[in-house]
């Protein structure tokens, strides 16, 4: 009960922002995809401090990340993590890899389609433009699950004289590897 006030606001700013991009000429309908990317970036970006850190957040505002991580906006690898046992150091290799591999493939693919197109004489779309709208959409996608997982590796966990990687208590903090992984 308490997530369906703020479901159907989300759900009601959704319903009137797609009533108004139809509406809207097409000057309008760019901004509205402009401005539909920032607000999913910034709820992208306030849904994972609620799993990155331990702080002591305001009442409200814990409410407000809770509400938040509910949403699914992390995109990550996380189930990955789980099945395959991997440790957060290898974890962070595959979130970091992944969207360079993604991004390659999708300029391979954009860049093969416009090779065909031409062979066959159809019109090309401008291709810089496709591409960077590609890697701007991937960048959006991937840049707070890759930021949890980047600064996860400096909250350390001090257990008797020991101190510990919070997301992952198998892997120690000051040793060598962990200095290599952080470097």
């Amino acid at each position: 009960t308490a997530l369906v006030i703020p479901l159907s606001i989300l759900l009601g700013l959704l319903g009137a922002s797609y009533l108004v991009y139809k509406l809207a000429r097409k000057s309008w309908q760019s901004r509205c995809i402009s401005i539909s990317k920032i607000m999913l970036a910034y709820f992208q970006i306030l849904s994972v401090p609620q799993t990155a850190f331990s702080f002591n957040w305001p009442p409200a505002f814990k409410e407000v990340l809770e509400w938040l991580s509910q949403l699914g906006l992390d995109f990550g690898i996380g189930g990955f993590q789980c099945a395959a046992n991997v440790d957060h150091y290898h974890y962070l290799l595959y979130s970091t890899l992944l969207p360079v591999i993604v991004a390659l493939a999708g300029v391979a693919v954009i860049t093969l389609y416009r090779v065909r197109m031409r062979k066959i004489g159809s019109p090309v779309p401008a291709s810089s433009r496709t591409i960077l709208t590609f890697l701007c959409g991937l960048l959006l996608v991937v840049y707070a699950p890759l930021s949890r997982a980047i600064t996860q590796m400096f909250d350390c966990l001090s257990v008797g004289e020991q101190r510990y990687l919070r997301v992952d208590m198998r892997l120690q903090c000051d040793t060598e590897e962990y200095w290599g992984w952080l470097a």
